[in-house]
C-alpha cells in the first residue's frame, strides 16, 4: 500500500512539473530512466544490508535468551561482568550493517536532492528562455510540486525495497518449509482407537544419534510393564535421559532398533496421533500467551469447575486465584518456576480426564525438579492416586523423587 501511494505520488507529480513549460515533458523518459537505475542500484546494496542487519542480530537475541534462561547460574558463579562484555560486543557488531544501511539512505537522500536540483533548474531556464509560451500559474505549480518531489522520490524507493527485502522474507520461509523435512508420512498408520489399551513399553536394541553423528543411546533394551512403575534415575549429566524421553516422543528417530507400545512399533503412527495418546510433563514448564483458564484447557473440552478442581487438587489453585483466576493473563501474572511445574501436572491431569483413549503412558522429564521435599511428596502421592492405572515413566536425578 505504501509503495503503491508513493508511486502514484511520484507520477502525478512528474506530470504537474511537466506543465511548468512547454518542452519540460522531453525531461520526463529521461528521469524515469534515471529513477530506475538509482533504483535498482540502492536495491541491491539495501537488500543485502537488510540481510545482513538481520543475520548479525540473531546471534545478539539468541545469547539474550540464553542468558534469561541461566540468569540464576550467572548470578550464582558472578559471570555477569564477563557476559556484560560478550552481549556489548554482539551489541555492537549487530549495529554495524544498520549504520552502513543509514549511510546508504543518506546517500540517496543526497542524489534525489541533486536530481531535483536539476529538475527544477532546468524549468527556471526554460522559463526564462521561453517565457513566451510560459504561463506563469503553471510555473508556479511546477516549482511548488518540486520542494517536495525529493521526500516523495525518496519514499518511494525505500517503500519499494522493503516490498522486495519482505518477498525475500516469503521466498525463505518458503524455501524452509519445502527442504525442512516433514513428520507426516503418507505410510503411517492409524492406531486403533483406545490404544494404548494398557502401556506396556518394550525397547529392543534402540541406538539414537543426531544430525551430527553422536550417539546419544547405544544398542539399549528395556521393558516397562504396567505391573510395576518404572523410574530412570540419572546421576550425571549426559547418562541419556532426555535422549529416551526424546526416542519416546518421536522428536528424535532411532538410527537402529525400534520402541513398541502395547506392540505397536512408533515409528509406523504418525508423531501426532503418538504425543495426543501419551501425557508428558517437561522439566521446563511453558505456557502460551493467553488465560489460564486458555493454558490448563487448550481444547476447550472441561468447564470451569473442572479446572478449578485439578488445580485445588495439586495445591495451585491458591496463587491462580490471587492473580485473577481463571481469567488471569499469564503474561500479567507470572507464576514461580514450582508453581509453573504444578501447572503443567495440572495440565496433564485434565489431559487424561478428557482423552478418549485414556492417556495410559505418563512420562515426567524431572517434572518435580524445582519442589522442596514436601511439595515434592505431595504432588508424588496425587501423582500416585490419578496415574494409578497408567504406565508412569519418570526422569529424575533424584532417587526420592522416582
Amino acid at each position: 500500500m505504501s509503495a503503491g501511494k508513493s508511486f502514484f505520488g511520484c507520477v502525478a507529480t512528474i506530470g504537474l512539473i511537466a506543465t511548468g513549460s512547454a518542452y519540460m515533458a522531453i525531461t520526463v523518459p529521461l528521469t524515469v530512466v534515471v529513477l530506475y537505475l538509482l533504483q535498482m542500484f540502492y536495491l541491491k546494496t539495501s537488500r543485502q544490508l537488510r540481510y545482513l542487519d538481520l543475520e548479525f542480530r540473531s546471534p545478539l537475541y539468541s545469547l539474550f535468551g540464553e542468558i534469561l534462561d541461566g540468569l540464576p547460574t550467572i548470578r550464582a558463579f558472578g559471570w555477569q561482568g564477563a557476559l556484560t562484555d560478550v552481549l556489548v560486543k554482539h551489541l555492537d557488531r549487530s549495529q554495524k550493517p544498520y549504520y552502513m544501511l543509514l549511510c546508504a539512505q543518506r546517500w540517496l537522500n543526497l542524489v534525489l536532492d541533486i536530481m531535483v536540483m536539476a529538475l527544477a533548474t532546468i524549468v527556471v531556464a526554460l522559463a526564462v528562455e521561453l517565457h513566451g509560451s510560459t504561463n506563469a500559474w503553471l510555473l508556479g505549480v511546477a516549482l511548488n510540486n518540486i520542494l517536495g518531489f525529493n521526500q516523495l522520490l525518496s519514499s518511494f524507493i525505500t517503500s519499494w525495497t522493503t516490498l522486495e527485502t519482505s518477498h525475500g522474507g516469503i521466498a525463505r520461509f518458503k524455501s524452509f518449509v519445502e527442504i525442512r523435512p516433514s513428520e507426516i508420512r503418507h505410510s503411517d498408520e492409524e492406531p486403533p482407537a483406545l490404544w494404548p489399551e494398557r502401556g506396556d513399553i518394550t525397547i529392543h536394541g534402540l541406538s539414537l544419534g543426531y544430525a551430527d553423528g553422536t550417539l546419544a543411546l547405544r544398542d539399549i533394551s528395556w521393558i516397562f510393564c504396567l505391573a510395576k512403575n518404572s523410574g530412570y534415575v540419572a546421576v550425571r549429566e549426559g547418562d541419556g535421559k532426555s535422549s529416551l524421553i526424546l526416542g519416546l516422543l518421536r522428536l528424535v528417530n532411532p538410527s537402529q532398533g525400534k520402541i513398541s507400545i502395547n506392540g505397536v512399533d512408533l515409528t509406523t503412527i504418525s508423531p501426532a496421533t503418538l504425543r495426543e495418546r501419551v501425557v508428558a510433563v517437561p522439566q521446563d514448564p511453558f505456557t502460551l500467551l493467553g488465560s489460564v483458564r486458555y493454558n490448563a484447557d487448550i481444547m476447550g473440552v472441561s468447564n470451569d469447575d473442572e479446572v478449578t478442581d485439578v488445580l485445588k487438587q495439586v495445591g495451585i489453585w491458591q496463587a491462580i486465584e490471587d492473580r485473577a483466576g481463571l481469567d488471569g493473563l499469564f503474561e500479567d501474572h507470572p507464576l514461580s518456576q514450582g508453581e509453573q511445574q504444578l501447572f503443567c501436572l495440572a495440565r496433564a491431569i485434565l489431559k487424561k480426564r478428557t482423552s478418549k483413549s485414556g492417556c495410559l503412558v505418563l512420562i515426567l522429564d524431572e517434572a518435580t525438579s524445582s519442589f522442596d521435599r514436601a511439595t515434592d511428596r505431595r504432588v508424588q502421592k496425587v501423582v500416585r492416586e490419578v496415574f494409578s492405572d497408567c504406565m508412569v515413566i519418570s526422569v529424575a536425578h533424584r532417587g526420592c523423587q522416582v
